[in-house]
């Protein structure tokens, strides 16, 4: 074969090749419905408040109501709301995404396509760190801003009846 046929035989295989690989199977993915946050009391811009006595970063507990641990700072009916458990398993779609998405966007006034496109990133972030160190077993994830600023009951204070959709037992989800 001369090298004027090889140079026009070889575009020919590298995309018939293209479109045989296009036809294979994709990779299966169960996206997970749960996920783990180590929860951290925060300083206001969403850092982890460290507690300078100790040098170390303050864990919140059932009885936090300190910024970070609850969006009600000081009020006790909201407190930590996982108990004494830390870090806590929290469904990603009725808990983590309406508390991040609220802390992200700000305020409500966000046309619903914005807040639908904030709860995709969201929620994509989240699917990518839902693991855990294969070294410590710890999850990887915190509730900072080293992550996303997960603060229980944002989407509470937030909350003035307004939903992301319809569904009102899963806002964020609208497919």
């Amino acid at each position: 074969m001369s090298k004027y046929k090889l140079l026009l035989v070889l575009p020919l295989v590298l995309v018939l090749t293209a479109l045989g690989t296009a036809n294979a199977a994709p990779l299966a993915y169960t996206p997970p419905s749960n996920i783990t946050v180590r929860m951290y009391r925060l300083n206001l811009d969403g850092s982890p408040w460290v507690d300078q006595s100790i040098g170390n970063r303050a864990l919140c507990s059932y009885t936090s109501t300190v910024y970070g641990c609850t969006a009600f700072t000081g009020n006790w009916t909201y407190r930590y709301p996982y108990g004494y458990a830390n870090p806590v398993t929290v469904p990603i779609e009725t808990d983590y995404l309406l508390d991040v998405v609220s802390q992200e966007m700000g305020t409500i006034t966000f046309n619903e396509e914005a807040r639908h496109a904030q709860a995709v990133v969201a929620r994509s972030f989240a699917y990518h760190h839902s693991h855990f160190d294969p070294y410590t077993g710890a999850p990887i994830m915190n509730n900072s801003t080293e992550f996303q600023v997960f603060i229980p009951y944002r989407w509470e204070k937030w909350d003035t009846g307004y939903h992301f959709s319809g569904n009102s037992g899963n806002p964020c989800y609208w497919w």
